[in-house]
C-alpha cells in the first residue's frame, strides 16, 4: 500500500506553507485524494508530479556587459 500524506506532512516534505497546499487542491493543481473529512495526497504521485514540474537549467552562464 502506498503512504497517504496529510497537508501538514506534505508542507513538511515539500517545504511549502500548508495554505499554499490548501489553494492548489481548491484549483486542482496538485494531485490529492478528496475524503469525506479531508484530503491525502499520495507521495509517490506528487513525487512524480514535482518531478515533471523540474525545469531545466542553463548549460552556461553569460554575462553582457
Amino acid at each position: 500500500m502506498q503512504k497517504l500524506l496529510t497537508i501538514k506532512q506534505l508542507s513538511e516534505l515539500i517545504q511549502v506553507s500548508p495554505k499554499t497546499i490548501y489553494n492548489w487542491t481548491h484549483i486542482k493543481y496538485i494531485p490529492y485524494i478528496k475524503f469525506r473529512k479531508g484530503v491525502r495526497f499520495n507521495e509517490n504521485a506528487v513525487m512524480e508530479w514535482l518531478r515533471k514540474k523540474r525545469m531545466k537549467g542553463r548549460n552556461t552562464y553569460k554575462i553582457h556587459i
